[in-house]
């Protein structure tokens, strides 16, 4: 806020942003929901929640720039691998691939984002206003105990079974060439190995930082 109190471009800017991206992922989680209480299949399930997932998704881009630009605490090195880990899931195994997408991998992929993300950006929308209820900071660092491994597991699921999909089709081939997007596919699960207990590493710091007993008073901007 700025001098007498009045509301600075960039928290405006920031409201907006994760109020709209809250909403958004509310909406995923609902779409889903319906589906699965309408027992619909794999298939049915992922049309249904296709483009409302890709829109929100993408827009996440964004808060590298956010970071980059100095918008928000948070840095590249810690925003980078959570936001191209799920834009990369998004575009290089669902989109060119939904005929390898399994319910276990949808389900348990798509839920655990949704858990963690209508809370992660209602929590920033507060924290601008100094609003943010403990019930909401509790779970905000505490709920990736459960949320970040359901979640590259179903990550890592989608990744395998695009990979043996893509494997041995022609179309999946990179142009004139002996290599097929299923390799790239392949690496990328194993940044995934070896970047998982840093970047879990991370949050626990982050969590002791702020609920351990030299937590600091407020919350003012994401981390």
């Amino acid at each position: 806020f700025g001098e007498g109190g009045e509301m600075s471009a960039a928290t405006l800017y920031l409201s907006l942003y994760n109020a709209a991206c809250a909403a958004g992922w509310a909406y995923v989680g609902y779409i889903l929901a319906t589906q699965v209480s309408e027992g619909a299949d794999v298939a049915a399930m992922y049309e249904a929640v296709k483009l409302p997932l890709q829109v929100v998704q993408t827009v996440a881009v964004l808060e590298i720039v956010h970071a980059a630009v100095g918008l928000v605490r948070s840095s590249v090195g810690s925003v980078l691998p959570q936001v191209f880990s799920r834009v990369f899931l998004v575009w290089a195994v669902y989109y060119p691939a939904p005929e390898a997408i399994t319910m276990l991998a949808l389900l348990l992929t798509v839920t655990s984002w949704v858990c963690v993300e209508v809370p992660r950006y209602t929590f920033y929308v507060l924290a601008l206003f100094d609003a943010v209820p403990y019930p909401l900071t509790f779970y905000r660092y505490s709920a990736f105990l459960v949320l970040y491994p359901t979640g590259i597991s179903g990550e890592l699921i989608s990744i395998y079974y695009a990979v043996l999909y893509m494997w041995d089709k022609p179309a999946y081939a990179v142009a004139d060439t002996p290599l097929n997007l299923a390799m790239l596919l392949g690496f990328v699960a194993s940044t995934y190995l070896a970047g998982a207990p840093t970047l879990f590493g991370h949050m626990l710091k982050q969590r002791r930082k702020v609920l351990g007993p030299n937590k600091p008073k407020k919350e003012k901007k994401q981390s």
